[in-house]
């Protein structure tokens, strides 16, 4: 055995003699050092990041022939040959500038199409949420970040894009939640879960608007939502952050239910180390907030962990991990409109308890530039248990269990780019509200990216997925997709898309038999997938060098639409197919820079025409304009911005909220305005940020849904440090 160990370190060591060294400096044009730029080896998994002085530095570079791609937002992207040819070889590049480019993020990659490629190739409307805005905006949860997207209307915890989702208690999601790639829904609901996910390790979430079954398969009939999580840096790093907020008092005397301040705190811990193949980071946060309104607090401690293991300079797994347990009171609606922060007497001492635990795995094996296999699988535990009252007893309680597994081959061959993968999941629900059932699903997909001419590409996919629940009927769909970029110029492109997409019913919608808020729900196993078939054409351009315009006109048909509960002739509540809707609209997104005053912004609109097409009239909770608009600006240690968000009203509601909730018809407007600022190293202290931020400045009044008032103005002070 010593023989055998004794070997295994002297092959390490002669592959350690053997590896070669990559340096160099990178500046602007006026010669000044660039921070955060990305530099990597394609082909491999070896890269860096250049420091504050510039420099990068790749080690344990195998001999051969390699490419060195060098880039960052906001200016111009360049490539390399190196040739390694001698062991032990020592390469510095000197000094290599960068000009700068156009606002437009032409060097960003994405991965809208499961394979990193240019934003601008991409042929669906897109947005990119930074860690740094997710930073400045003190988010808690991915639910902060995501409202203020141009297209995207929150309601409560279900993402709306595009009009593609009202909102109904248990109804799953047609928005898909990933992270890093993988599929993050509940198996029970199919919900997606937002506040389980930790915050400190996200790198950026891309928004892919408009159906995306034809890779992604069932929930993605209104887009996707995928979280993608930072490398481990190459530096060991321990951060701290602490925050510290309150409420304002409400605006009418009558809402006021206590003579206290209502109070939100909480804080992270994180650290991580990297090795010369192997890297790890540990976090632990709390967030404790006693809530506006009455029985709205929120108490929630989540640990999150995530490894990344070079196993060589062409494979790498990673492995991430989260658990979550979070305590809450339970607030459906208000008491009436003059009691608006104040439930029923009912729900006073109703709360809900839950734990939900996820571990993830992601293998990569790289044949080449441009050729690789990558193997994914989550498994996502949740469970809940409450003590609201029905007419059998107190209290529910469900654990469900969701496991994903899917293996990509992608392969890029003259001018083809081949994309193909097979997805397989399975649901296992054990529950007093929707009984003990098992769900699977199987999914089979293919795309080919083809440059038919310089400045055109064409896209196109499609997916055959099979599932099936217990005594649900075995059912079968079959989604195409295509899409067309026309770049016409260097920074102005033309895309079109056009798809269908479906989602399948989840356990919840099938078996619900419970009572809550004095409706009762009955089970429907009859119920069919949900379908839609969906239509783009937008086209994006950068007007001027630091000046970004994107407009997109687009329509979806659906069919079987599972809009919420649905009165029975006995009066029951059920999940039934009963809308034939049209969704269609547009949307302009503009965003800007000045330099060098260091004012930057984004202003976004969105216009949509959410139908029944059998009832004729709007569908429930879709608010048919959003106007976004953001400005900000940096001057050295110090940043401001301010948000301006304006939703309007919902046009309809679910009217039968009116026989259990009082003054449910009642709804105004929104003009939300939320402003931030920050201090990075006050005092002359590396590594420490201070920052305060008041969210609904104006204290303006407004329901984000049927009896339930939005947060009402509140201020946030954080402090982090960084050592």
């Amino acid at each position: 055995m010593r023989k055998i160990f004794t070997i295994f370190w002297l092959v390490l060591l002669a592959t350690a003699l053997k590896a070669a060294t990559v340096s160099g400096k990178i500046v602007d044009i006026n010669g000044l050092a660039l921070q955060g730029v990305n530099v990597f080896l394609h082909g491999t998994f070896l890269g860096s990041a250049s420091d504050e002085a510039g420099n990068f530095r790749i080690e344990d570079v195998a001999p051969g022939e390699y490419t060195l791609s060098i880039s960052i937002i906001g200016y111009h992207s360049r490539e390399f040959p190196i040739k390694i040819a001698d062991a032990g070889q020592f390469i510095d590049l000197a000094e290599i500038t960068l000009r700068i480019g156009s606002l437009q993020t032409e060097n960003v990659v994405v991965t809208a199409s499961k394979y990193e490629q240019n934003r601008q190739d991409v042929p669906s409307s897109l947005e990119l949420i930074t860690s740094s805005e997710l930073k400045i905006r003190n988010t808690i949860s991915i639910d902060d970040a995501l409202k203020y997207v141009s297209g995207i209307n929150m309601n409560s915890n279900q993402i709306n894009i595009r009009g593609s989702s009202g909102y109904a208690r248990g109804v799953g999601s047609r928005v898909l939640l990933l992270i890093d790639g993988v599929p993050y829904l509940t198996g029970d609901t199919r919900e997606v879960n937002l506040v389980s996910l930790p915050i400190q390790q996200i790198e950026r979430i891309e928004v892919i608007k408009g159906a995306g079954s034809a890779l992604y398969g069932s929930s993605a009939i209104g887009g996707v939502v995928n979280v993608i999580t930072a490398p481990i840096p190459r530096k060991p790093s321990l951060s701290a952050k602490l925050y510290s907020g309150v409420y304002d008092k409400p605006y009418y005397d009558q809402w006021e239910w206590t003579n206290s301040y209502r109070t939100l705190y909480g804080g992270d811990i994180s650290y991580s180390r990297a090795f010369r193949h192997f890297g790890f980071l540990l976090s632990v946060s709390q967030n404790h907030d006693l809530g506006y309104k009455r029985n709205g607090w929120v108490h929630r401690t989540k640990f999150s962990g995530k490894t990344q293991w070079d196993l060589s300079q062409v494979q790498r797994l990673i492995l991430n991990g989260n658990y979550s347990d979070q305590s809450s009171g339970n607030f459906l609606y208000w008491k009436d409109l003059q009691n608006a922060l104040t439930p029923p007497d009912d729900q006073l001492d109703e709360s809900i308890q839950s734990q939900r635990a996820y571990l993830s795995a992601n293998y990569r094996y790289l044949f080449g530039r441009n050729h690789f296999i990558n193997t994914r699988a989550i498994w996502f535990h949740n469970h809940f248990k409450d003590n609201i009252k029905t007419d059998t007893g107190v209290g529910h309680e469900s654990s469900s269990e969701d496991l994903d597994f899917e293996i990509q081959y992608n392969r890029k061959q003259a001018k083809h780019t081949f994309t193909g993968g097979l997805e397989s999941g399975l649901q296992q629900v054990d529950s007093d509200i929707f009984s003990r059932h098992v769900g699977t699903s199987t999914g089979l997909y293919i795309q080919d990216e083809l440059p038919v001419l310089p400045t055109l590409k064409i896209t196109a996919g499609i997916r055959f997925d099979t599932f099936d629940i217990d005594s649900l009927e075995t059912d079968y769909q079959l989604n195409p997709k295509l899409g067309i970029v026309w770049n016409h110029s260097e920074y102005s492109a033309f895309r079109f898309s056009v798809g269908r997409g479906f989602r399948a019913p989840s356990i919840a919608e099938a078996y619900t038999s419970t009572t809550a808020g004095g409706l009762r729900v009955i089970p429907n196993t009859e119920l069919k997938p949900e379908r839609s078939f969906s239509t783009e054409v937008g086209w994006n351009s950068a007007i001027m060098q630091f000046i970004v315009l994107d407009v997109a006109l687009f329509q979806s048909e659906y069919w079987d639409l599972i809009e919420g509960g649905t009165f029975t002739e006995t009066g029951f509540i059920q999940f039934r197919n009963i809308t034939r809707a049209r969704v269609n609209g547009f949307e302009a997104s503009l965003n800007w820079q000045a330099l060098p005053q260091g004012f930057a912004g984004r202003l976004g609109y969105t216009y949509v025409n959410p139908r029944d097409v059998d009832l004729g009239c709007y569908l429930t909770y879709r608010p048919r304009h959003l106007l976004y608009n953001s400005i900000a600006w940096s001057g050295g240690s110090f940043q401001c911005s301010l948000d301006y968000r304006y939703i309007s009203k919902y046009d309809r509601i679910d009217e039968s909220f009116a026989l259990v909730i009082k003054d449910a018809g009642e709804r105004v407007d929104a003009h939300i305005v939320d402003a931030h600022i920050v201090f990075t190293k006050p005092f002359g202290c590396d590594g420490l940020k201070l920052s305060l931020q008041v969210n609904n400045l104006l204290q303006y009044n407004y329901v984000d849904l049927v009896g339930s008032v939005a947060p009402i103005r509140h201020f946030i002070f954080t402090i982090e440090k960084t050592f």
